[in-house]
């Protein structure tokens, strides 16, 4: 399934995108990098979303919870 990125009101992130069937949580930061997580499960990605602080709660329900990796942004729309 092709993953839209959705632009966000955040400091340090500027998109995020959701593929639930790959469980997987892309995350752009405001720095440029494009990073994916990966075995996040829907509620957690939604926890994200609504989030009052998006980067907050990725720091506190996605970093260090969930393996991750780096990509080039061609590889976020696969």
């Amino acid at each position: 399934m092709a993953l839209s990125m959705k632009s966000v009101f955040s400091s340090h992130v500027a998109a995020l995108g959701y593929d639930p069937d790959d469980e997987r949580l892309v995350v752009e930061y405001q720095n440029g990098n494009l990073v994916e997580y990966v075995g996040v499960p829907a509620q957690v990605a939604d926890r994200v979303v609504s989030a009052s602080s998006i980067g907050s709660a990725i720091h506190r329900h996605i970093k260090d919870k969930y393996n991750h990796s780096y990509l080039d942004k061609v590889d976020s729309m696969k």
